[in-house]
């Protein structure tokens, strides 16, 4: 992996060489300290960049230029990095041995155009643009309950209060009917001066050549922003809570969040995926084994441990009536996880699979672009190195980082159905 960062550019270009692949990869990353009141703002924005723009100025004419240059892919998406609210918009398009020269230079041109030079009136947006999408938004936002997985997670880290862990990147129906087309314009000016900038690029091509159409196209993207030296989010740890709310469903969702009390650099990028594996990472997992196949409690259950947010979460689809005996189990659990009882079986085969992990990153595009934002972020270890340590992992550093578990919310969301 090569980087580039030029002070007179204001931004860095990441490339990962390979021929492995018979697209062109390219991610821009738009960063900014998240504030509440800029994320409705920040998804209305971009639904409204990609809909036209000054030299494409409707969805259908910049359909048809996707079209022109080989079905060229284009997705944008909102997310969260621990303090940071981050955009990414990608576009993936045919390597030119496939196609014809000049391909990739003009598929980075429209998505100059639509970042760019946006269609702008009196100084403006649309306004037809902006309401058109703002109905779309309160639509989504006002079904989210359809979609009960989805509901549950953000609302089992909405009892953080005012943390930003709360935060719902989605949008908030209520912030919706203040955006107008003026204060979104407004918005747009002052994201493109401030925001932090990366171009993750993975394809058949030289550094050269990608930095020179980077900078034909996107010279306006300069700003004074610097990186910050650390992403992570630290909450502080609260007293256990628990919630339930009701939904028409047949299921239940269970969802347990626990934070890793004051964890080290290495437990928390290297003992956390041992823990995070055996507690319920697949069908060999602790979790798995004992509430699902042995006890027959659940349709499902799972952990993740997120690194940015030092947040350890189960997620369990149940019956409400097994909610007091799985909680219960699922304590017992962890309690004998802190009491050693892990097999060294079990750390081989965490071994094993985190190593295929590796393995698998250049598989595809999305995986190599994640981990080059994952090495420069959260300023992870190289590939060689982190499989170093991560065979070195033992089962005393397990258990003791197990320890610092502490569970602060149960959550679950009760299948009630009505007919």
């Amino acid at each position: 992996m090569k980087t580039t960062y030029d002070e007179k550019r204001g931004y860095r270009i990441h490339l990962y060489k390979t021929d492995k692949f018979k697209q062109t990869t390219i991610k821009i990353s738009l960063k900014e300290p998240i504030k509440k009141e800029n994320i409705t703002k920040r998804s209305l924005l971009y639904n409204v960049l990609f809909s036209s723009s000054k030299k494409y100025n409707s969805e259908r004419k910049i359909n048809i230029r996707k079209e022109e240059l080989y079905s060229m892919n284009l997705q944008f998406l909102n997310n969260r990095i621990g303090n940071y609210l981050n955009t990414t918009l990608t576009i993936k398009c045919l390597d030119e041995k496939y196609t014809e020269k000049g391909i990739l230079e003009q598929s980075i041109s429209l998505l100059s155009d639509l970042l760019l030079d946006p269609l702008i009136e009196d100084n403006h947006f649309r306004k037809d643009k902006v309401d058109l999408y703002k109905e779309k938004m309160k639509t989504r936002l006002s079904t989210l309950k359809e979609d009960a997985p989805l509901y549950a997670a953000i609302r089992a880290k909405e009892v953080y209060d005012d943390s930003v862990l709360s935060y719902r990147v989605i949008g908030y129906i209520e912030d919706i009917d203040p955006l107008n087309e003026y204060n979104l314009y407004e918005y747009y000016k002052e994201m493109i001066k401030t925001n932090i900038i990366d171009f993750y690029v993975v394809g058949n091509i030289e550094l050269e050549e990608i930095e020179s159409y980077i900078d034909k196209y996107f010279s306006k993207l300069f700003n004074n922003s610097s990186n910050p030296d650390n992403y992570e989010l630290n909450t502080k740890i609260t007293n256990e809570k628990s919630y339930t709310e009701t939904i028409n469903n047949e299921q239940s969702i269970l969802i347990i969040l626990s934070k890793l009390d004051k964890p080290t650099y290495y437990e928390r990028y290297y003992v956390s995926s041992f823990l995070s594996y055996i507690l319920g990472g697949g069908t060999s997992s602790k979790l798995f084994n004992i509430i699902r196949e042995q006890e027959s409690l659940c349709y499902y259950i799972n952990s993740n441990y997120r690194m940015f947010d030092n947040v350890l979460s189960i997620n369990s689809g149940i019956d409400n009536t097994n909610y007091k005996k799985a909680v219960k189990l699922i304590k017992k659990i962890i309690k004998d996880i802190q009491n050693g009882n892990i097999s060294e079986e079990e750390i081989n085969n965490c071994k094993t699979l985190i190593n295929n992990d590796f393995d698998a990153i250049d598989e595809n595009a999305a995986s190599i672009i994640n981990y080059m934002i994952d090495v420069d972020t959260l300023k992870l270890d190289e590939l060689d190195k982190r499989r170093e340590k991560i065979n070195k992992v033992t089962k005393e550093e397990i258990v003791n980082l197990s320890k610092k578990i502490k569970i602060q919310n149960i959550y679950l969301l009760e299948g009630v159905k009505n007919d």
